[in-house]
This record gives structure tokens, C-alpha cells and sequence, in this order.
């Protein structure tokens, strides 16, 4: 590969700019990709949360309520070893009584 030793403006090689772009454009492309994964992730994730909630209304075990003063707790699907996933219900008060 010819070398290029010409320093322009701010005194970098025009192979150095090369390289440097290449390796900018490298790392977007894996961010990308990344993104990519963690959307499909999430959008599985979102979509098994409500099949449980589904199920779960259909058993009894929970119910529809109206917004106002009352006991609400945030769920979410955490990761199976076996790869299916397993509904949470975040309790933290529970932890300091």
C-alpha cells in the first residue's frame, strides 16, 4: 500500500484521515447494529410483558384499575436460563419492613 505523507490542514497524512474515517465509520456501523439487537430485544421483551399481563388478567390474578392514589408497582421480564423469560414485580418496600 502507497503512502501518503502529504499534511494538510491540522498536520495529519491524508493516510492517517483515511484510516481515521474508516475506523469512525467502523464504529458507527457497530453501533448501529448494537441498537439494532437492543430494539429487537426490547421490542420481544415488551411483547412477552404482555402476554403475561394477558395471562394474568385472564386467571384473576391481577385486575384493571383507574389512575389514582393507590399500590402501584412497575414489571418487568427478566431472562430465563433456559431462555424463556420471568415476570417481576418490583416490591423494594418490602425489602425495609
Amino acid at each position: 500500500m502507497a503512502r501518503f505523507w502529504y499534511r494538510g490542514k491540522g498536520g495529519k497524512s491524508v493516510e492517517r484521515r483515511v484510516l481515521h474515517s474508516l475506523h469512525r465509520a467502523t464504529t458507527t456501523i457497530r453501533a448501529l447494529n448494537s441498537l439494532h439487537k437492543l430494539f429487537a430485544q426490547l421490542r420481544e421483551r415488551g411483547r412477552i410483558l404482555k402476554e403475561e399481563v394477558r395471562t394474568l388478567l385472564k386467571k384473576g390474578a391481577v385486575e384493571c384499575v383507574s389512575h389514582g392514589p393507590g399500590f402501584y408497582r412497575s414489571i418487568f421480564v427478566v431472562p430465563k436460563v433456559e431462555g424463556r423469560f420471568q415476570l417481576v414485580i418490583d416490591l423494594p418496600h418490602l425489602n425495609y419492613s
